[in-house]
């Protein structure tokens, strides 16, 4: 996948400037989900499956508030510049929760069957930026911004309450998206060559790239990694 990139070609900078060092680890976190309503609303739906007619959803909400990360960072210092440069993959996983309403007969159009569902989506960013370092030891607070290269999974839902209800279907088919982010953290040794590093970054996630009906999706990402200095 192009996001996966941004590691190997991060390195690939290092090994062709004068680099003081690199840092490189992997941490968990939290995303919380921002922009329009529509993704943040809770899961509501129709589901319509009846005789001589293909299945097919109407979408209201989604119901992603919030959900958690797995990210990979890297960091590069650089000699005689102000600022490191940084890259990260993250794997954000949303999941909303709420009520589909499930049409079999023209019937059940006035007595739909409400059914407990849920809605799953993986959103993958890549990025590569620059940080600022507030200041230069101990406890150093940065303020970072980069690209990002986003993949927006496809989203899906389908019921978790009665398996004699069958039904799976994707709501929003998934696609490469383009975007910035900037966020403010904080890094320091805890023991020789490892480091904890802290930080929160507001994604704008599909700034170019998106269909023509699609909204935006923001992310606030809040991380705590482990880095290896090498």
């Amino acid at each position: 996948m192009k996001k996966a990139a941004f590691i190997p070609i991060f390195f690939l900078i290092a090994f062709n400037t004068n680099a003081q060092s690199i840092q490189i680890g992997m941490g968990i976190g939290s995303t919380i989900v921002t922009g329009h309503d529509f993704y943040t609303n809770d899961l509501s739906s129709y589901f319509y499956q009846q005789y001589f007619a293909s299945p097919y959803g109407e979408v209201y909400g989604l119901g992603f508030n919030s959900g958690y990360n797995l990210n990979i960072k890297a960091r590069l210092f650089i000699k005689n510049i102000p600022f490191n440069l940084y890259s990260d993959v993250c794997l954000n996983r949303l999941i909303g929760k709420g009520t589909v309403h499930v049409m079999t007969s023209p019937v059940s159009s006035w007595l739909p069957l409400n059914q407990k569902s849920e809605s799953k989506c993986n959103l993958i960013n890549g990025c590569i930026g620059a940080e600022y370092q507030i200041l230069k030891e101990g406890v150093i607070p940065f303020l970072s911004g980069g690209i990002v290269l986003s993949h927006i999974g496809d989203v899906r839902i389908k019921t978790v309450e009665d398996e004699n209800v069958n039904y799976d279907f994707t709501a929003i088919g998934g696609g490469m998206r383009y975007g910035l982010e900037f966020g403010i953290g904080f890094y320091c040794k805890f023991i020789k060559n490892m480091l904890v590093d802290v930080s929160s970054r507001y994604s704008m996630n599909n700034l170019s790239g998106r269909e023509s009906s699609e909204e935006k999706i923001n992310t606030i990402r809040t991380n705590i990694n482990f880095l290896y200095e090498l």
